[in-house]
C-alpha cells in the first residue's frame, strides 16, 4: 500500500489540500480537486513517480506518471484524452467492423 494514503500520527492528512481546476470531461468543462504528490515507488530499483490523487463528483481514482515536467491538470487532461481515443477505438471495432478486414499491398499478395 503507498505511503501518501495515510499521515503520521498526530498530523493532518494533505487530503485538505486540493486544489480545483477545469477539465474538459465528454466534452463539457468540469470542475475536478487534484492533489499530486512525488514519491519514489518500487522494489530495491525505485524511480520517481508523480501520484495524482483527483475527486470528480463522487468517482475518486489515482493517476501517475514517469514524466515529471507534467503538471498534475495536464496528466488528468491526458488521462481524459486517452479514454476518448480508446472509446474511439472500441467503437470503430465493435460497430463498424474496421478491423475484420486486413489490407496488404498488392506486390505481397500471391498470383491469382
Amino acid at each position: 500500500m503507498p505511503y501518501f494514503l495515510f499521515a503520521p500520527f498526530g498530523t493532518r492528512p494533505k487530503w485538505a489540500e486540493f486544489t480545483k481546476e477545469t477539465v474538459k470531461i465528454r466534452g463539457k468543462d468540469t470542475i475536478v480537486e487534484i492533489l499530486s504528490e512525488d514519491l519514489l515507488w518500487g522494489k530495491g530499483l525505485y524511480q520517481k513517480l508523480r501520484f495524482v490523487l483527483v475527486r470528480e463528483g463522487e468517482s475518486r481514482f489515482i493517476l501517475f506518471s514517469t514524466n515529471l515536467s507534467l503538471a498534475p491538470v495536464d496528466i488528468v487532461r491526458l488521462y481524459f484524452l486517452r479514454f476518448r481515443v480508446e472509446n474511439a477505438f472500441r467503437e470503430l471495432k465493435q460497430q463498424i467492423g474496421t478491423f475484420s478486414y486486413h489490407l496488404r499491398k498488392i506486390f505481397h499478395c500471391p498470383d491469382l
